[in-house]
């Protein structure tokens, strides 16, 4: 796994790499960071692009043939599970647009207060790590069981559970359909194995596939853009456990 950063203004991006050094000396993390790439025409002509997952710090002004976004949807095509970061001064509006074609792990805030850099790499490398161990961990699956028959979904294709009020019921959404099994929510958080799920009244929601939290609106956006739509509390609940993570 590779560092690369995409930034045109030449302080902004010896900042960024100042910054990525100093939190992995402090945290012993070995990773390469290719100073040796400093364009979008070059990274998309290095041969460890389609080696990753790798991590991309773009700059979404680009001013070059392509800008950020433009370049981190050539990222995604070559290396689907790397890892992107974007620096950018854009408002939500924006970063909304980004997390429908791309889905970046993160922003970084274009600013001179490195602390506020310090405290986004962190949360950064945070997921990345969080990610890391559940892609090469050994594939747990949830089994249904109707009469003899099981069925085996495998948590990386599970979007959430919600329950059914006033049953012994729950549904479970996943990216191939959706089940309904006869067991309380409560005995369902017992048997789940793994820190990607978040636990509230009504829902169990795998973090991993979150892709969007809209605040304005009250939904959590999942990878496939299924939406489910909460109330404020379980909102902030949800964003609270997200930030632990």
């Amino acid at each position: 796994m590779d560092i690369f950063v995409i930034e045109d203004n030449i302080f902004q991006r010896e900042r960024v790499w100042k910054v990525i050094t100093q939190f992995m000396t402090t945290n012993q993390i070995t990773l390469a960071i290719r100073q040796d790439i400093l364009t979008a025409e070059q990274l998309l002509k290095d041969e460890n692009l389609r080696k990753g997952p790798n991590i991309y710090v773009l700059d979404i002004d680009l001013h070059e043939r392509l800008n950020g976004i433009e370049l981190g949807r050539e990222i995604r095509a070559m290396d689907t599970e790397g890892y992107i970061i974007y620096v950018t001064s854009h408002d939500n509006r924006l970063k909304e647009i980004i997390d429908e074609y791309i889905a970046p792990i993160t922003f970084i805030p274009k600013t001179d207060d490195q602390n506020l850099t310090h405290e986004a790499i962190k949360k950064a490398f945070k997921q990345i790590a969080i990610r890391e161990d559940f892609r090469n961990q050994k594939e747990n699956f949830f089994t249904i069981q109707r009469g003899s028959v099981q069925k085996k979904i495998p948590y990386r294709d599970i979007l959430y559970f919600e329950k059914i009020p006033r049953s012994k019921k729950v549904k479970l959404y996943a990216t191939n359909g959706v089940f309904t099994i006869n067991h309380y929510l409560t005995q369902i958080k017992k048997d789940l194995t793994g820190d990607q799920f978040i636990h509230l009244n009504s829902f169990i929601i795998n973090a991993l596939n979150i892709l969007e939290l809209n605040l304005k609106e009250d939904f959590v956006e999942f990878t496939n853009h299924e939406r489910l739509f909460v109330g404020k509390h379980s909102l902030r609940a949800i964003k609270k456990q997200l930030i632990q993570t």
